[in-house]
């Protein structure tokens, strides 16, 4: 299933996956988990890419990014992330 949302929408995955059409009814989306990545950024040891006042944008920008419960309209009790771990 493909579901496409506009530039400006905030995605329903919940709404979209029970609009599905040709779906199993026995699937219970109350029930569901659902899985997503994140990026983890640390900084790294040696030489780090960032300093000053790049680095001071960056965590700025990393904190207000949005999280994929919000950016999915998905319950947070619901949601299983994976992180990975960047050192930059």
């Amino acid at each position: 299933m493909t579901a496409r949302f506009g530039f400006l929408e905030i995605p329903d995955l919940r709404a979209a996956l029970s609009e599905a059409q040709g779906l199993d009814p026995a699937i219970r989306f109350e029930r569901a988990r659902f899985i997503g990545t994140r990026d983890l950024v640390v900084p790294k040891r040696a030489d780090p890419a960032l300093g000053g006042w790049r680095l001071s944008l960056f965590a700025f920008l990393y904190r207000n990014s949005v999280k994929i419960v919000d950016r999915f309209h998905l319950a947070p009790e619901k949601v299983v992330e994976i992180a990975h771990q960047i050192e930059i």
